[in-house]
């Protein structure tokens, strides 16, 4: 029901939405839509942290990978605190990529999309 809820939100907002159920659907519905990191069918991904078959972590090292440039922005039911500091040992999976906590206000998403969209393509 979140999924549809920021669907419809993007969609009144003017943008057109390809939804996925989790991870690996998001990198087929890349891969489908032909995008590469200096343009495609597809602008930017907006993704939950945690999600059923691969979470953020997984997705964003393949878009790190494969899609290099390609705007991602995360958001969590979890605090930013809690997300961004959890122990790990090792670099923060989600260094350098905006995070949303939820429940999101529209106008907070709709100024980080903006934001996300005018940056150039990293990498």
């Amino acid at each position: 029901s979140v999924r549809s809820t920021m669907r419809r939100l993007l969609e009144r907002a003017g943008y057109a939405v390809r939804e996925a159920e989790n991870g690996e659907e998001a990198l087929a519905r890349l891969a489908e839509d032909g995008t590469t990191a200096h343009g495609g069918a597809i602008a930017l991904v907006l993704s939950d942290v945690v999600m059923p078959r691969m979470g953020a972590e997984r997705l964003l090292e393949a878009l790190r990978r494969d899609w290099a440039g390609l705007p991602v922005i995360l958001m969590s039911g979890y605090s930013e605190t809690a997300v961004r500091e959890a122990p790990r040992g090792r670099a923060h999976p989600f260094a350098g990529v905006p995070l949303l906590e939820k429940p999101v206000r529209p106008a907070e998403l709709a100024e980080r999309i903006r934001e996300a969209l005018a940056r150039p393509p990293a990498g």
